[in-house]
């Protein structure tokens, strides 16, 4: 039996989905039978469930480390210039946040560029999102380093898109041109973004010791950008997505 709506507010990553199973959208084009659609969806809800454990710890290393070096995490910063802006715009007022999703974007494909001339960081195709730590690398963690990797790169570029669709739906929603809660149904998703990518570079925090400046910096980006997000959705985890949040 499909869960209706499932689709609306997930992170479009079928393959590692843990209800691919209950999506209309999906599991009727899966190419294997319905009980190893089912096993997959097992395997990955144990995934994300030993992803998911470690964000109340990540969020709070990360506010101590802020306290420590005296940064200001509580907000975004103020970014001056940037691309051009070209998606879900209208008069949503968005461009501070979305400066800030941009600049995550180029953080992650900077670290990346300085990291595979350092480590045995590769692809064995053309898209950066197949980035493989060698497994003869030398570190004990190359599978959970692997993850993180795959987990940030999946994600880089959805935070933005996110940020865009949850900040145009808040401005129609506020003008009345929108119906329903759909602001807070991708902020919602936007959320768990965020803190699946800040476990992710906890990670590589841990593996990578003498990149830890570098990957803090990053951190303290996108932990500014979860609390900007909380401040401009204040009542965001009063959504409840059908199948993540309620059965």
């Amino acid at each position: 039996m499909y869960i209706e709506g499932i689709f609306n507010y997930c992170d479009r990553w079928c393959e590692r989905c843990m209800l691919a199973s209950k999506c209309e959208s999906y599991a009727p084009y899966f190419e294997g039978s319905k009980s190893e659609l089912q096993k997959r969806d097992e395997k990955n809800k144990i995934f994300w469930n030993l992803i998911d454990d470690k964000i109340k710890e990540t969020v709070e290393f990360v506010e101590k480390k802020a306290a420590e070096k005296d940064i200001d995490i509580s907000d975004i910063e103020k970014i001056k210039g940037g691309k051009k802006f070209d998606l879900f715009q209208g008069m949503s007022q968005t461009n501070e946040v979305l400066k800030v999703g941009r600049k995550y974007e180029d953080m992650v494909d900077d670290w990346f560029d300085e990291a595979m001339e350092k480590y045995p960081i590769a692809s064995d195709s053309l898209s950066e999102s197949d980035l493989k730590l060698a497994k003869d690398s030398g570190f004990e963690n190359v599978d959970e380093i692997n993850n993180a990797i795959e987990i940030i790169f999946r994600y880089q570029l959805q935070i933005y898109l996110k940020l865009s669709r949850a900040f145009f739906s808040k401005s129609k929603e506020a003008a009345g041109e929108q119906e329903g809660d759909d602001s807070s149904g991708a902020a919602r998703m936007v959320l768990e973004l965020i803190e699946r990518s800040l476990v992710s570079w906890y990670i590589l925090y841990n593996s990578f010791k003498e990149e830890r400046e570098n990957i803090l910096s990053t951190m303290f980006t996108l932990a500014s950008l979860r609390n900007r997000m909380l401040k401009e959705f204040p009542n965001v985890f009063d959504f409840k997505r059908n199948g993540f949040d309620i059965e």
